[in-house]
């Protein structure tokens, strides 16, 4: 080993000693005695448990019923409503507003507004027997123990694993109106909002639906059927 190599070396060495020495004070420096032991707080208050909350379920709304099927739980009966007939303006889906007891809030009425109308049955007597003009109630059900819900046209039974809600016709506006409206799914075996009787008020129409053949495969579908749903959960 020659002289230079031992020179560095030697100044490695006293380098390390100096940072280890220097670490030691520092730690020694912000290193306190220990304090006293302070006193234990108070116990907070303890609120009684709140009632367990239900997890998961679905919520889907059953047209042309005032019920649900046996498992699933009525939240509220109401009846069908939505944009007037030959509005070119409005919502265009259907509502199910509770028939009882609705709740506003006082505000002065706007200048420019839209409205709402019940909705009726229109043209149905072959398929549903005496409800032509008659008002479409619906039901607004919780399936509890499901976690999606779905609707399938131009069928009446579910896939594999799923639970049939119920089936039915799919129903909109007239196809020459000036409004478009939503498909919904109304039951197969509708009842009628005994209130408004069979009166023709022509606000918001349920229409069947025909199939055709232009853009859709016949076979398997045909021209001029009448168009199905279901509604499945799972």
């Amino acid at each position: 080993m020659n002289l230079l190599e031992s020179l560095f070396i030697l100044i490695a060495l006293s380098i390390f000693v100096f940072f280890t020495s220097s670490k030691d004070n520092d730690e020694n420096t912000f290193k306190g005695d220990k304090g006293d032991k302070g006193d234990k707080g108070d116990i907070g208050l303890v609120e009684p448990t709140g009632p367990k909350a239900k997890s998961g379920g679905v919520v889907y709304t059953r047209w042309g019923r005032k019920s649900c099927r046996t498992g699933a739980e009525l939240v509220y009966e109401g009846l069908a409503a939505g944009g007037y007939y030959m509005s070119l303006g409005g919502g265009a889906n259907h509502v199910c507003l509770p028939a009882k007891e609705p709740q506003n809030m006082k505000k002065p009425k706007p200048s420019r507004h839209s409205w709402i109308y019940g909705t009726e049955y229109q043209d149905v007597n072959g398929i549903f027997p005496g409800k032509h003009n008659h008002n479409v109630p619906c039901a607004v059900c919780y399936a509890p123990n499901r976690s999606t819900k779905l609707m399938i046209p131009s069928r009446t039974s579910c896939p594999s694993s799923w639970t049939m809600e119920y089936k039915g016709y799919l129903m909109t506006s007239y196809y020459d109106h000036k409004k478009n409206s939503l498909h919904e799914c109304v039951d197969d075996n509708p009842v009628s909002i005994d209130t408004y009787g069979s009166g023709a008020n022509h606000g918001a129409l349920f229409y069947f639906i025909l199939s055709t053949c232009i853009g859709i495969p016949c076979p398997p579908y045909a021209a001029n059927e009448v168009v199905t749903c279901v509604v499945c959960t799972r």
